[in-house]
C-alpha cells in the first residue's frame, strides 16, 4: 500500500493503516490458531490495535531519541528533528526496520512474556528472545551508542517525558491479556491475544532489530538515499556534542621563559667556575662514605 511506503525525507512510517488496508478480523488466515512462523501477518489488527502498536513504537523511539517524545502525535522524521534543539542522542539503527534498545528490566519483562506466549500458542515457532537480544547487542552501532551514552550523556535524561514508564504500562497490559487468555475460549481468547501481540510485536522487533511481523509500523528506510540522509543528519548533530569519543592525551611540557632560563644558566655557571676561569664539574656532595671518621 502507498500508505505504508516510507519516505525518510519526510517521515518514518508512524502512520497507522486505515480500515481498507487489512482484511476482516474474521478471516480464517487471521485466526491466532493459524499463526506458525515468523514474520507474522498484521492483517488481523483492528484500527484500535493498530493505534496501540503505533503508540508502543513511538514510545520506544522516545526512550532512545532525546529530541522525540513518544507521546506526541507528530510522526518521527528527519525534518521534524532538524527543527529541534537539545540533547543530540540517537540510540537507534535505521535499516530495513528501526532497531534500538529498551531498559534492561523492560527487556527482561518482554522475555518473560514470550515464555508465556509459547505456552499459550504451542504451534507458534519459538522465538528465543534472549538469544536474539544477545546477538543484537553485539552490533557495532549498539556498542557505539552505549559508549556515547556513558561518556557524553550520563548526566542527561533521554526519555524526558517518561516514555520508559509508558512502555512498562503497555507491557503490563499485554502480560495481563496473556494471563487472562489462558482461562478464556473462542473470540474472547482471540481478542486478548491480539491485544497483547499489538504491544509485544513492535517492541520485540525494535529490540531485536529483526523483522518479526509484516506490519509497516516500525519499518525503516525504503532506499539507500534515505539511510544516507539519516546518517548524515546523525553525523552533523553529533558534532555539536563533541563528535567522536577521543581519549585525552597528556598536556605538552611548558617551555621556560627566556628570562628564567638565563637566570638558571648563570647560577649554574657561577657555581662551576674555578680560579683559572675554566668550567669544571661541581664538587661532589659529601656523604657518609667519604667522610673520615676521627
Amino acid at each position: 500500500s502507498s500508505l505504508y511506503k516510507l519516505e525518510l525525507s519526510s517521515e518514518l512510517n508512524t502512520k497507522a493503516p486505515n480500515e481498507t488496508d487489512h482484511h476482516e478480523a474474521e478471516s480464517p488466515s487471521n485466526m491466532v490458531g493459524s499463526w506458525c512462523d515468523f514474520p507474522l501477518s498484521h492483517e488481523w489488527q483492528s484500527d484500535a490495535q493498530c493505534q496501540l502498536s503505533m503508540r508502543a513504537f513511538k514510545l520506544c523511539l522516545g526512550c532512545t531519541v532525546a529530541l522525540f517524545s513518544g507521546w506526541e502525535n507528530s510522526n518521527f522524521s528527519v525534518n521534524l528533528l532538524r527543527q529541534r534543539r537539545g540533547t543530540n542522542y540517537f540510540g537507534i539503527k535505521l535499516g530495513a526496520q528501526v532497531g534500538g534498545y529498551l531498559p534492561s528490566k523492560t527487556e527482561k519483562r518482554l522475555s518473560q512474556i514470550w515464555i508465556r506466549i509459547e505456552e499459550l500458542i504451542p504451534n507458534l515457532t519459538k522465538l528465543d528472545f534472549d538469544s536474539g537480544l544477545i546477538q543484537a547487542r553485539r552490533a557495532k552501532w549498539y556498542r557505539t551508542s552505549m559508549a556515547r551514552l556513558k561518556n557524553m550523556f550520563s548526566n542527561r535524561k533521554i526519555a524526558s517525558y517518561g516514555e520508559n514508564y509508558g512502555v512498562d504500562i503497555l507491557l503490563s497490559f499485554a502480560d495481563a491479556c496473556i494471563i487472562a487468555a489462558k482461562n478464556e475460549e473462542g473470540n474472547c481468547k482471540e481478542g486478548l491475544i491480539k491485544n497483547a501481540f499489538s504491544v509485544v510485536l513492535p517492541l520485540t522487533q525494535f529490540c531485536l532489530n529483526k523483522q518479526i511481523w509484516y506490519s509497516p509500523i516500525g519499518k525503516g528506510a525504503s532506499t539507500i538515499e534515505h539511510i544516507k540522509e539519516w546518517e548524515d543528519f546523525i553525523r552533523e548533530r553529533s558534532s555539536f556534542e563533541g563528535g567522536e569519543i577521543v581519549i585525552p592525551t597528556a598536556p605538552p611540557r611548558q617551555k621556560l621563559k627566556p628570562s628564567l632560563r638565563t637566570s638558571l644558566t648563570a647560577v649554574a655557571a657561577k657555581n662551576s667556575i674555578t680560579r683559572g676561569g675554566q668550567f669544571t664539574q661541581p664538587p661532589k656532595r659529601k656523604t657518609m662514605s667519604n667522610v673520615v671518621r676521627v
